[in-house]
């Protein structure tokens, strides 16, 4: 029996659940104990220990780190050979699958070539982290064909954002896994990334991050609604996001602090995409909202809405912290976070706190 199929079988074992996978030493029914932690941390208190959340999985310097496009194919501009050399500066030992100097109409591969990699990536026990060469379009795609039994028994810091949202959201909503929304392998990689970076991956201790920072923010950040708020971190870039409402691989964002970003998109569509997720109801149980930066987001008109108008709009009725222009999304200086872990949203100390996971 291949590998895949005994770990299916064995996930849907009575004993184990569907997606309880002790025997593997992976647990992942971890929406209940979550929910415990969210109620913990919004009364002020330290979450109680539970045994079966899987721990954030951590990369550290020297790592194997598989390099794969489960998008769109490298651009013309992008040289395959000087990413290599910038994540071998980072300590990293890039290793690189075929769908990275691939192209498949506007993809880097076929749809069961790029799955195959992902697979064959998460298996590899010489493997320490996958990382995405780069967003896109294209990873919705392979959601019907991802083998999740087999990430859940095999967890790696899966590493992108943009398009990768796909990936890490489908990834939370069906194994409760941590996974990072960070730089893509094509990223500059400037030393605040660098720092950012090692800084969340390396650790599962709890870290400190400043909303405003001199040497990160694109545009000054600000609070549109002051509190502070406990939750899970989820979220992305906001059109994938939208995108999967409605399906499976949405994970439920109620408790959670929901991380937003996007680029080249009027501001007349962002209302559209936020109104959606409002009238859709995803918007009123959340514990805060954390926009990051949208590059080339303007208004369609002179007469038209900012995005600050757009989002008091649809957050005007609700009593979590708002917060505008965190670093991270499209941007050369820009945040890892780990999606699905425990974090406290403070506008008043302009903080976000990462808590060990």
């Amino acid at each position: 029996m291949k590998r895949s199929r005994f770990i299916t079988h064995l996930a849907g074992a009575p004993f184990l659940g569907a997606f309880g996978l002790n025997a593997l030493g992976q647990q992942t029914s971890a929406h209940t104990p979550i929910a415990l932690i969210d109620h913990q941390l919004a009364d002020g208190k330290q979450p109680t220990p539970q045994h079966d959340l899987p721990s954030a999985p951590i990369l550290q310097k020297g790592a194997r780190v598989a390099i794969t496009a489960p998008a769109s194919a490298l651009a013309p501009r992008d040289s395959l050979d000087e990413i290599l050399q910038r994540l071998r500066s980072l300590d990293l030992e890039p290793v690189v699958y075929p769908s990275c100097s691939g192209r498949y109409y506007d993809f880097s591969a076929p749809d069961q070539q790029r799955v195959d990699e992902l697979h064959q990536a998460f298996a590899d026990p010489t493997i320490e982290g996958v990382m995405a060469l780069r967003g896109g379009w294209g990873a919705a795609r392979l959601l019907p064909l991802l083998d999740f039994d087999l990430l859940a028994a095999n967890p790696k810091p899966l590493i992108g954002y943009s398009d990768v949202t796909t990936l890490q959201m489908a990834l939370y909503a069906k194994t409760s896994l941590v996974s990072y929304h960070g730089p893509t392998a094509n990223a500059p990689f400037p030393k605040q990334t660098i720092d950012a970076f090692w800084d969340v991956l390396s650790t599962r201790e709890s870290i400190n991050l400043p909303l405003n920072n001199d040497e990160m923010n694109t545009n000054k950040g600000e609070a549109i609604q002051s509190g502070r708020g406990s939750g899970r971190l989820l979220g992305g870039n906001l059109t994938i996001m939208c995108s999967l409402l409605g399906t499976q691989w949405m994970p439920s964002l109620d408790g959670a602090i929901l991380c937003i970003e996007d680029i080249g998109e009027n501001v007349y569509r962002i209302d559209r995409m936020l109104t959606q997720l409002h009238i859709a109801g995803q918007l009123k149980n959340l514990q805060g909202l954390l926009l990051g930066t949208f590059v080339d987001c303007e208004p369609r008109f002179s007469t038209s809405p900012s995005l600050k108008n757009v989002v008091e709009w649809v957050t005007q009725d609700m009593d979590y912290p708002v917060w505008i222009n965190a670093p991270f999304g499209h941007i050369d200086k820009q945040w890892t976070l780990p999606m699905g872990a425990m974090a406290t949203l403070d506008t008043e100390q302009a903080t976000l706190m990462l808590h060990s996971r």
